[in-house]
This record gives structure tokens, sequence and C-alpha cells, in this order.
């Protein structure tokens, strides 16, 4: 005769009834985020910035100085040409002169804090010091 075995199925417990709990909680919280971006509305289109002085090209070329007419190259013993420095931009003009400046004036004599010797004739000198205390032995 076979024997066969009884294979009791295992119950739920506590942690299938959170797994359960936790589940139902991402489901809510997926429909109350697409609620609230569905309430935003479209994005705007795509900002778009005009840089003056240049024109975009094609992806991944960058941008390029629009043509000014400025013509071929003077030759190398031609005066005509843009200016040494580079760049062919003008120098830059003189500064203005500096403003002349006041003179400072002569601060008066520091006195610390905690005075050492009595000065002499200010009322408006800060009081010695307490001398020190010195055990007697």
């Amino acid at each position: 005769m076979a024997r066969t075995e009884v294979v009791e199925k295992p119950r739920n417990d506590a942690y299938t009834g959170l797994l359960a709990i936790s589940f139902l909680a991402l489901l809510a919280a997926a429909v109350l985020m697409a609620m609230d971006a569905d309430s935003l509305g479209k994005p705007p289109d795509k900002l778009q910035i005009s840089v003056p002085g240049s024109t975009p090209g094609k992806a991944g070329e960058g941008l390029k100085r629009p043509d000014i007419g400025g013509g071929a190259a003077p030759a190398p013993g031609d005066k005509a040409g843009p200016p040494p420095g580079g760049m062919g931009r003008a120098e830059p003009k003189a500064l203005p002169p500096l403003p002349e400046l006041a003179a400072a004036e002569v601060p008066a004599a520091v006195v610390p804090v905690k005075a050492e010797a009595a000065v002499a004739g200010d009322p408006d000198a800060p009081p010695l010091p307490p001398p020190s205390f010195v055990p007697p032995m």
C-alpha cells in the first residue's frame, strides 16, 4: 500500500497582511500622483533664447559668427589690417584720472583698555585694575 503524506498549506500571518496594506498604499499614492499631475496641465513650450551675433547651426556644430563682409585677409606687410593685439578689435580708450583723495586724519593716541599706569590729567582714562592677590608666605 502506498503511503500518502498530507501536506498542510501554510497559513497567512501578520507579514502577509502588512504586505497587502503596503501594496494598497502604493496603489493609492500612484492614483493621487496621477491626479496631481493631471491638474497641473501640459508643460510649457521649450525655452528659446536668441543669442545676438550668432546663428545656430546643425546639432553638434556649435554657434557660428555671421559674415559681416570683412573681406580677404591683408598681406603680411600691409598695415591696413587689424591692429596687432588680436581678434580685430580696437584698443581700449584711456581711463579717466582718479579723483583726488582727501588726506586722512591722524588718529589720537590709543589708550589700552587695561591701563598699566594712570594717565595724568585725563578724566576719560579707564580705571586701573585692582592689584593681583599674592598670598603671604
